[in-house]
């Protein structure tokens, strides 16, 4: 498993960005909602190739978990490099070898998803990093927040916001 480094979101927009994350991440953000695998490609002997079967490629209305099973058994099997995910009403998912982009359709509760990812990969101040995060446009470096819950945090949110922006100017 991997462990998210960097993280940004806009509520604009409804989207968020993730660093350093392996492609399993993207299974919370399917729940529930129609979608069509547009795109799946893996690493296969230093090249990557086209594994998506055009009939993934349908609209996935019912039996959700069976098309969100059959990714997840694909990723068992190989090293996946890309997938890209048209959601109903215009969202989009794009996973792209370690960085991951969600945007959800504007009304859609992308924030308690984000919060459950959070959870899974140890950041347990979930809420806290998604508040925090979305008043700035940096991406910030997680590094800081993890394993710490709520009442854990001190200065944390000042040395990840100084650390971007530092990174970022660099």
């Amino acid at each position: 498993m991997e462990r998210i480094r960097w993280f940004s979101c806009n509520e604009d927009n409804n989207s968020l960005s993730l660093h350093a994350i392996d492609a399993l991440a993207i299974v919370p953000f399917l729940k529930n909602l129609d979608f069509s695998i547009t795109e799946i490609t893996a690493f296969n002997d230093q090249t990557t190739s086209n594994i998506n079967y055009e009939s993934e490629k349908d609209w996935v209305t019912e039996s959700h978990s069976i098309a969100i099973s059959s990714l997840m058994e694909k990723d068992d099997n190989q090293e996946l490099h890309s997938i890209k995910i048209e959601l109903e009403r215009g969202g989009l998912i794009v996973f792209e070898h370690g960085q991951l982009f969600v945007q959800y359709p504007l009304g859609e509760n992308l924030k308690d998803r984000m919060i459950a990812v959070f959870d899974t990969y140890g950041y347990y101040a979930g809420k806290e990093i998604w508040e925090f995060s979305c008043q700035h446009k940096e991406q910030l470096l997680l590094d800081y927040m993890l394993a710490l819950r709520p009442q854990d945090i001190t200065d944390e949110f000042d040395k990840m916001l100084e650390y971007s922006k530092r990174f970022a100017n660099s």
